[in-house]
């Protein structure tokens, strides 16, 4: 199963009709007849507040809200029901400032929707280089999320209950196994 979470309908629209070019979801027309039905507002949430998802035939599910928001519904979830998703793999591409935020509530024992043993990927943890200069402590205006990511980086380096693995390709990627 995949699930996917898009911050508003412009990026829900491209990652739908990516999907739709690989051939894993609907065709276009439906997607479009799905959208519509939902009557979402710009931030992707429905009439009556509740942020919107999709589920197109069990192996994807396009969810269009905050990220978090959707970490904490299945959280509940999961507290709610004797069966509750987990996931083998979490890939993370969000709000660079709240990195911290979203490995916390993945590795959460009670809310925590990653499986034993899983792996969280975290995508631009070196974000083009500023990282090193935040960590030297040369802030301009721009390294304010640099030292975000700084600060994620050694948030779990020091974290006992995960190994990582930092690559530096492009942007650099942090792949962290839960011990």
């Amino acid at each position: 199963m995949v699930l996917t979470c898009e911050p508003n309908k412009v990026a829900a629209d491209l990652a739908c009709e990516y999907f739709t070019k690989a051939g894993v979801l609907y065709p276009w027309d439906k997607w479009q007849d799905l959208k519509d039905a939902q009557r979402m507002s710009e931030d992707g949430v429905m009439e009556g507040g509740t942020p919107a998802s999709y589920d197109f035939g069990g192996s994807i599910t396009l969810y269009n809200g905050k990220a978090m928001t959707l970490l904490e519904q299945l959280g509940r979830s999961k507290m709610d029901s004797a069966t509750s998703i987990s996931f083998d793999m979490v890939f993370i591409d969000a709000e660079k400032k709240k990195y911290i935020e979203y490995y916390e509530a993945l590795l959460d024992p009670n809310t925590g929707i990653l499986s034993p043993n899983g792996v969280l990927i975290f995508d631009n943890v070196l974000w083009k280089g500023r990282v090193l200069a935040a960590a030297q402590k040369k802030l301009g205006r721009k390294e304010k999320i640099a030292q975000a990511l700084h600060d994620f980086n050694r948030h779990v380096q020091d974290d006992h209950r995960t190994s990582q693995l930092l690559l530096p390709i492009r942007d650099g990627l942090s792949i962290i196994q839960v011990l």
